[in-house]
């Protein structure tokens, strides 16, 4: 039975390095939409779909996956009928803690996918335009970081979907 594993939330609240400790425990691939936005220099429209469909092309040949994207986009709906089963887990922190990380990220030289933001606002601007609107995502789990590390969070969702 083939099995994906979709990590969503804002930015900044730990979905990569849950992803990877997912990887970790898995040994499944990690397939994250940033990734292919800088595959493709996604700076046009026509270049995120460029990256979606590089991106849905590639986990729709893996058995197994954990995907991992800011929000829920329509695309997604494509990937679900590559896989038997799927989850889609919402990994969240407050405003405070996103504030924190992005300054940690700017602090470390972090330079930002093309197009992962509005042009015309900073991430920080972006994360709390969206907080709101991410919340009433549907989700089978929910996670947060500021509680919980994500090496805590990958085994508690293995648990979850009983692998």
């Amino acid at each position: 039975m083939s099995q994906l594993i979709y990590l969503t939330g804002n930015i900044c609240t730990g979905k990569s390095t849950t992803a990877a400790e997912l990887h970790k425990l898995t040994g499944w691939p990690v397939f994250s939409i940033d990734d292919f936005r800088i595959k493709h220099n996604a700076l046009l429209i026509t270049e995120e779909w460029t990256a979606w469909e590089d991106l849905i092309q590639q986990i729709s040949q893996a058995k197994n996956a954990i995907l991992e994207t800011t929000g829920l986009p329509k695309s997604v709906l494509r990937i679900y009928g590559h896989f038997n089963n799927f989850k889609i887990v919402q990994i969240t922190a407050s405003l405070k803690v996103i504030e924190q990380r992005l300054e940690q990220r700017k602090a470390n030289g972090y330079q930002w996918p093309p197009y992962c933001y509005n042009r015309d606002s900073s991430p920080l601007e972006t994360a709390h335009r969206i907080q709101p609107q991410i919340h009433k995502f549907p989700h089978d789990i929910l996670f947060d970081t500021e509680k919980l590390p994500p090496e805590e969070i990958a085994q508690r969702i293995m648990k979850t979907i009983h692998l």
